[in-house]
């Protein structure tokens, strides 16, 4: 991968900002929590990082629903992507939201920011973090980056990790910490909304929807703006390895 000099690019967390903060103001609640403390999370997953809790009766706007479901504690439900009282959006499972009579989630828009991030903080999102979760890593390689900013901070060097079937690359930072802003998985072992190596391209599309493009046996999906990405490639119609990435891990 590639340095650019003086990148200047939007991190996947300002991107969310900026999703959250075009929510309108809450005068379209469509839907109530069912259950106490629950849980509020950066993405639709269990890894995810937690915002905050809402209790039984908060009232809440449901702006999207994500195209898989997932099972925990014996419950199968989606993911809702809502918003309520402190005008933050969150993620919150399916089980715990009821919609109001007549309503219906629209499906999740830009749903691959959110299944980008998901994949990438599977392990943690600095390499101390993946190193203790993976283990040590079989090879390690380092390319010096000079004078590269991303907007916030400037990087000293890209480091990319190997590990059994695994591999993952870290922006280091001029305070020396590395955060990952590259992953790619071989295995199934690591599922990421339901989606692992193996699964059809028919899987891809139910959750991901219509790719960006498709060529040479690859499948390729971007956000609006290009930063953040996920390419799956293929063999015989399923998914031999899956590559995540995003400019800037913030």
């Amino acid at each position: 991968m590639s340095m650019r000099t003086l990148k200047l690019v939007l991190s996947p967390a300002v991107i969310l900002i900026f999703v959250a903060l075009s929510i309108p103001a809450f005068s379209a609640d469509n839907a109530t929590i069912t259950g106490d403390g629950v849980r509020l999370r950066d993405v639709p997953a269990t890894t995810g990082v937690i915002y905050g809790s809402v209790n039984r009766g908060t009232r809440v706007e449901v702006h999207g629903v994500t195209g898989f479901s997932e099972t925990i504690g014996g419950d199968t439900a989606p993911w809702y992507y809502v918003s309520g009282d402190e005008n933050r959006a969150a993620f919150v499972f399916g089980k715990y939201v009821d919609l109001d009579p007549g309503i219906s989630a629209p499906p999740l828009e830009e749903p691959v920011i959110h299944f980008v991030l998901t994949g990438l903080g599977r392990f943690g999102t600095e390499e101390t973090d993946v190193i203790k979760n993976l283990g040590e890593p079989i090879s390690l390689t380092e390319e010096e980056c000079i004078d590269c900013f991303t907007g916030h901070y400037y990087i000293t060097a890209m480091r990319h990790l190997t590990f059994e079937d695994v591999t993952a690359s870290f922006e280091v930072m001029e305070n020396g910490v590395s955060r990952i802003t590259g992953i790619t998985f071989i295995t199934d072992a690591y599922p990421i909304w339901g989606l692992s190596v193996g699964d059809t391209v028919e899987d891809v599309r139910r959750v991901l929807g219509p790719p960006v493009s498709t060529s040479g046996g690859v499948i390729y999906y971007s956000n609006l703006s290009g930063w953040t990405n996920a390419s799956f490639k293929t063999e015989n119609g399923a998914i031999k390895e899956i590559f995540l990435f995003t400019e800037d891990p913030g």
